[in-house]
């Protein structure tokens, strides 16, 4: 795996989320600092199908008159 960067701080890592393997982070700390707002996208990545091909992207759609973020 190719090195990335933390999605809470921007430092180098190849650790990602236990689930759903969408967010990188460089430590426990970042992860727990996140987890607020990550818990929402991983139970969305559960829910989801495959993509239908590599041409198809994953969208975060946050509606006006709801409380919560929605993947889509």
């Amino acid at each position: 795996m190719a090195p990335t960067t933390c999605c809470v701080c921007n430092a180098s890592t190849t650790k990602t989320s236990a689930e759903c393997h969408a967010a990188h982070y460089c430590s426990k700390t970042c992860q727990k600092n996140d987890w607020k707002t990550h818990k929402v996208l991983c139970k969305g990545f559960e829910a989801l199908q495959r993509r239908p091909s590599s041409n198809h992207l994953l969208g975060i759609f946050l509606p006006e008159d709801e409380s919560s973020p929605k993947l889509v």
